[in-house]
């Protein structure tokens, strides 16, 4: 009988979800994947969709920043359905 290691997998991305759910570190986020350099904090909202609203979905951090939503996922490991779960 081979030793069996059970892996939890889901704690990468609560530290994702933790560290970004921080309006500064959002803002943060946000200015390094758009090349942009805002500093007013208090227009960005953290929005994440949670299962407690959407029972069947939810995303790791989201925000919304001037009418633009943007949804952040964290992945551990490769995952060939990202492309389609970002067009969905």
């Amino acid at each position: 009988m081979a030793d069996e290691t059970i892996v939890l997998r889901n704690h990468k991305d609560t530290v994702f979800h933790d560290l970004f759910s921080d309006k500064r570190n959002a803002l943060s986020l946000f200015n390094a994947l758009n090349g942009t350099n805002y500093t007013d904090v208090d227009s960005l909202e953290v929005v994440t969709i949670s299962d407690a609203i959407y029972m069947r979905g939810k995303n790791d951090v989201s925000v919304l920043f001037q009418n633009q939503l943007a949804l952040w996922e964290h992945q551990s490991t490769l995952n060939y359905n990202m492309p389609l779960r970002g067009l969905m």
